[in-house]
Parts: C-alpha cells; sequence; structure tokens
C-alpha cells in the first residue's frame, strides 16, 4: 500500500471516530453531563491525537534477494514483493514491476535461486514460490508425473523443525534450523544435498556432523556452511563441468575448507566460492574468470579486492561487496568473455545489503530504498535497469 494510500485509510478511520464522539456528545449534552465547550473541545483534542498517531510511515525494506533471472524484497511490515520471471515470481508474466506476494505477512527473512524464492516466517516455518522443489520431487519420485510444479502463492515446506534462515539454490534448497542445524532437500546429483549419496529427496534430510551453524549458501550442485567458531564446510562439487577435478572440495559429505578460518558468511554460486571473515575481509576460490589455471588449482586464495567491507554476495559469475568507507558496491568475476575486475557499480552508495543474481544485482540503501543493476551482456536486460547503473525498481513500496 502507497503512503498516500494509507494515510487515507487513516483519516477516514479517525473521522468514523469523530462521528462517533459526536453522537456520544449529543447525548451527554441531552443529559446534561457535558457541556458544549467541554463535549467539542474533547472531539478537538481526539481529532489532532488521532490525526497525529495515525500518520503514515513508510515501509523500509530489510532485505533482498537476487534469484537467477528474478528477485524479491522482504519489507519490515512482513510483507514480500517479487519481480523478473513469470515462473520463478509466481506471476503471470514477466515483469520489471514488482508485485506483492500473497497469503505471506510476516516473514522475516527471504531468498532467491534459479527457480524460485522462499520465506521464513515468524513461526520459523518456511514457506517456497515460482517452483515448488518439494512437490516437484516427490511427485517424480512416485513415478506419478514429471517436470517443475509452478505455484503462484507461497506452499509450506513440510519435515522442517522451526527454522530462521533458508537458502536457495539451483534445484536444491538448505535451511538453517532455530537449534543450529542444517537440513537439505531437491534434487542431488552431486551429493549437495550432504547425506553422503546421490539420491533426491523431497524430504529435508538433516546434514550430519555439523553444529553450532551461523551462516548457509547454495550454489549450483553444492552447499556450504559456516560455523560459530569461523569453520567453513562445503559438500557436493564446486566444479559442476568436471566433478573429478575439483577445485578443493568434491564430497558427498560436508568436508572442511582449509586456509579458511574466522569465516562469519559463506556464500556460493555456480563455480565461486566466498567467506566474509571477522576482519571484514574476503577470501574466494574456484572459477573466477581472473583466476590464473595456477591460483584455481592451489585452492583458496584471497580475493583482490577491497578488504574493509560490510556485506558481499557471489552470483553465478560475479561476487560483489559493499565499501565500509561510502557503502559504494564494486564487483569481480567474469561475464562470457568479459573479465570484471573492481568495477564500481554507478550512481550507488549508502548501501547496507546485496545479493547478486546470474547477470544483475540489487542493493538495499540505508534510508530503505532497493536499487538494482544489470551487467554487460545480461540476457534479462528487458527486466532489469541499464548495464552498471543503479535504478530503482517500479512498484515496490515508497
Amino acid at each position: 500500500m502507497s503512503a498516500a494510500l494509507r494515510l487515507r485509510s487513516h483519516w477516514t478511520a479517525c473521522w468514523k471516530d469523530a462521528d462517533r464522539i459526536a453522537r456520544d456528545c449529543k447525548s451527554d449534552l441531552v443529559l446534561g453531563i457535558m457541556t458544549v465547550r467541554s463535549c467539542y473541545g474533547a472531539l478537538f483534542l481526539m481529532l489532532v491525537l488521532v490525526g497525529f498517531s495515525n500518520q503514515a510511515v513508510a515501509l523500509k525494506a530489510k532485505q533482498v534477494a537476487a534469484g537467477t533471472e528474478h528477485a524479491c524484497a522482504l519489507y519490515d511490515n512482513g510483507s514480500v514483493f517479487c519481480w523478473g520471471n513469470e515462473r520463478s515470481t509466481g506471476q503471470a508474466s514477466s515483469t520489471k514491476t514488482a508485485k506483492r506476494i500473497p497469503n505471506l505477512n510476516n516473514a522475516v527473512t527471504i531468498d532467491s535461486g534459479q527457480a524460485g524464492s522462499c520465506a521464513v516466517d515468524t513461526a520459523g516455518d518456511v514457506w517456497c514460490w515460482g517452483a515448488d522443489l518439494q512437490g516437484t520431487v516427490e511427485r517424480e519420485m512416485s513415478g506419478s508425473g514429471s517436470g517443475a510444479i509452478w505455484v503462484s502463492k507461497p506452499v509450506k515446506v513440510k519435515g522442517l523443525p522451526p527454522v530462521k534462515l533458508v537458502s536457495v539454490g539451483y534445484f536444491h534448497i538448505c535451511a538453517l534450523s532455530k537449534s543450529s542445524d542444517v537440513y537439505c532437500w531437491g534434487y542431488n546429483p552431486a551429493g549437495e544435498l550432504g547425506d553422503g549419496t546421490s539420491q533426491h529427496s523431497h524430504k529435508p534430510k538433516k546434514v550430519k556432523s555439523l553444529s553450532d551453524i551461523v551462516s548457509i549458501g547454495t550454489g549450483i550442485n553444492n552447499s556450504c556452511a559456516a560455523n560459530k567458531a569461523g569453520n567453513v564446510y562445503c559438500w557436493g562439487t564446486d566444479n559442476q563441468a568436471n566433478p573429478s577435478k575439483p577445485f578443493v572440495f568434491s564430497s558427498k559429505k560436508p568436508v572442511r575448507i582449509r586456509g579458511v578460518k574466522r569465516a562469519k558468511k559463506a556464500d556460493n554460486g555456480r563455480n565461486n566460492f566466498c567467506t566474509m571473515q571477522h576482519d571484514n575481509k574476503v577470501i574466494c576460490w574456484g572459477s573466477f574468470g581472473y583466476f590464473t589455471s595456477k591460483q584455481r588449482r592451489s585452492g583458496v586464495i584471497k580475493a583482490d579486492i577491497i578488504p574493509d567491507i560490510t556485506d558481499m554476495d557471489v552470483g553465478l559469475f560475479l561476487f560483489c561487496v559493499i565499501k565500509r568507507e561510502n557503502g559504494s558496491v564494486v564487483c569481480d568475476g567474469q561475464e562470457a568473455s568479459i573479465i570484471i575486475k573492481n568495477q564500481g557499480v554507478r550512481e550507488l552508495s549508502n548501501a547496507v545489503q546485496i545479493s547478486i543474481g546470474l547477470a544483475f544485482g540489487c542493493a538495499i540503501l540505508q534510508a530503505g530504498e532497493v536499487v538494482c543493476w544489470r551487467d554487460q551482456g545480461a540476457p534479462i536486460s528487458e527486466v532489469f535497469v541499464e548495464f552498471a547503473k543503479a535504478g530503482k525498481v517500479p512498484g515496490l513500496p515508497e
């Protein structure tokens, strides 16, 4: 609802109260309980107080989540808006105008991936829309059908304990429970569910040998988690094209990533992996385009990027960070044959959170606004704004 509509609704309620008090005043005057002056003085005071208490308060974005070809924003009243690819957002058609997700009013965190998005509500339940991954896998495993099930309204994920975080990958999803355990479900060709097998599962499976987890990330055929001690564990493969020749890991069970310590956030894309350290530096590994073949084979290396950051996110081919000094955003990686190194996003400052998709990114500004930009060669340019320049998303609350 726009600020103007909220203000109008507040004043409509105010005048209804005023009419009620006027009727009460008339009754009290007839009975001699109140004088004319005291009665209408009370009425005037009520109008002033109610009017000020019901002034419209603009909604502010709490989180933005970029999927492959769509994005969503979570607002401080628990509502969620999405835009982009029609199937991933559950809309009738692809749109660059954000639409509110129905039947979702108390979300506390969100994430977006290849074919859809999920939200965690205040009760710790997980709700997903776009592709109903749980329903799709269950149908295929039962032999009753094939192909993705698309939903326009959030569907509750069954079989989970209370959850505090969710991460949506390409064709699998992981959730972090309130007891700091990790559960994953979906497709499992490379062991990205972490159960030691390559069998798909529509039921969330607890990833064994992990505890005290504080951050999770999912990509294509891989998952990662950081624990309270700052250690990072990953499973699946970090080389989708050739799992037998991984950069660092290829395992159907969690393995500790050597060389990464004191991490507070782990994130991953296609074959690209980064962690944000407690000293606000970034460590990355994988197939980033500007890494030499020798660097890729050597495993974990520090990324050549601004060291003092406040947030970072990894997309399919890029990762971006927010510089602490002014809230500007710079990105590294590769788009097609173009090597991107320390590329700044034009007309973007005061960013507090970012999320990177296939060939675009979005950020929340200090004022609670959401802006997005697309990268050079983006295949979804009709959905997002111009290259490397941040712009507002139409349809979002103001």
